[in-house]
């Protein structure tokens, strides 16, 4: 059974990968120099979230350039095949897949319809491949690869008051669309509604995909 990477962690800052000459040895003294520095173990682990956090953000960014910058140059299929093999080692690298995989359904579906909605309104205008009147499969893509940074580089979310989220959603939702459309993937008029509409949507849907991450994470 494959390990997670976090559970590799743990695994080598127990001093577990360290094979004893003497084969009576207890576990906790398998590797004498981390049993003496209990604080070297720690940072170790803390190095290795922290690198964890640093490629799970990188990775939803390329994701959305990636996107984004395919409407303009016709490469929409090759984002998207792009976006599921990002997902696809996301889900082998994480603790939980499944639990993952539930995330990304739900916030999948919030998405689509969401993306759907401000389209419908004319309040924004997506460009690209799409089924009928829904939002654009890229756009699809994205849901997916954000949903898969709400616990792990944006888990700091979820010990936080939702008004944290909200205010999140509120500024960077916008800013967002705002750079997609300067990347030619949508156009929508700058105007005081649209983007409150924007802002206000998002300060909705951030703190909803919130409460789904923490409500998906406690269900066993």
């Amino acid at each position: 059974m494959k390990e997670s990477f976090v559970q590799q962690l743990r695994f080598h800052c127990q001093g577990l990968a360290h094979v004893p000459r003497n084969g009576n040895r207890s576990r906790s003294d398998a590797n004498p120099y981390f049993k003496r520095d209990r604080r070297t173990r720690e940072v170790f682990l803390e190095f290795g979230m922290h690198r964890l956090y640093l490629i799970n953000a990188l990775g939803f960014q390329v994701a959305w350039w990636a996107c984004v910058a395919s409407v303009g140059q016709g490469m929409e299929i090759a984002a998207l095949v792009f976006c599921m093999a990002l997902a696809c080692a996301h889900l082998f690298y994480v603790e939980h897949p499944w639990q993952e995989v539930k995330l990304a359904s739900g916030v999948l579906v919030m998405g689509i319809a969401i993306d759907t909605l401000l389209q419908y309104f004319s309040v924004i205008h997506f460009y690209g491949w799409s089924l009928g009147a829904l939002s654009p499969f890229w756009l699809w893509a994205l849901w997916v690869m954000f949903a898969m940074t709400l616990n792990v580089s944006l888990a700091f979310l979820k010990v936080r008051a939702l008004l944290v989220s909200a205010l999140v959603g509120l500024i960077f939702g916008p800013l967002s669309y705002y750079a997609g459309t300067k990347l030619g993937a949508a156009s929508f008029e700058i105007s005081i509604i649209h983007v409150s509409v924007l802002a206000f949507t998002w300060m909705l849907a951030l703190p909803a995909m919130v409460l789904m991450a923490q409500k998906i994470a406690n269900t066993k």
